[in-house]
């Protein structure tokens, strides 16, 4: 048994070991600007600290003379937005795309695959274009590092999560 096999599927350096925060497509929950982030909770704290101070109240009166605050509720509804997106789990563990129907979890579940670079498929596939907006091909990209290097040093390996990322060196 390799040495390896011991260590926690957090770790970065995993032993070859299925890193639990490697989606099924390939990308890496903690890059996620959902996942763990204090985003969200910044954005409740807002919510709360302008609800407790009536703040609303204060718009209807500022509106009047200034007229950035007459798209306050859409500020508001923004931040209900991005508290909504809060995501406190991984994919592997029932948070982000797996919350929802997402082709790839579902697929992957079906073939009893650990993630798409098992899939002799990978390159063909289609089931990866609704992340194109956000991703580009990393996903894809990291499929293919993952089939090809292993899980080992995955965490430096891994190509930049969005599209207007760049990669650190």
């Amino acid at each position: 048994m390799d040495a390896g096999d011991d260590q926690s599927l957090e770790s970065a350096a995993n032993g070859g070991r299925l890193n639990e925060m490697i989606a099924y497509c390939g990308l890496f929950c903690g890059d996620c600007v959902r996942y763990g982030s204090t985003l969200t909770e910044s954005a409740r704290t807002l919510l709360t600290e302008l609800e407790k101070r009536k703040f609303s109240d204060y718009v209807e009166v500022k509106k009047k003379f200034d007229d950035a605050f007459k798209d306050y509720p859409i500020f508001v509804d923004v931040l209900k937005k991005i508290v909504e997106l809060e995501c406190k789990e991984s994919c592997r563990k029932g948070g982000g795309c797996s919350a929802f129907d997402c082709q790839i979890v579902t697929c992957c579940v079906e073939k009893k695959q650990k993630g798409c670079w098992e899939c002799e498929q990978l390159v063909a596939c289609d089931k990866f274009d609704f992340l194109k907006s956000f991703h580009g091909e990393t996903p894809k990209k990291n499929c293919v590092d993952l089939r090809e290097n292993g899980f080992d040093d995955f965490e430096l390996r891994k190509n930049s999560f969005y599209l207007w990322d760049e990669k650190s060196e």
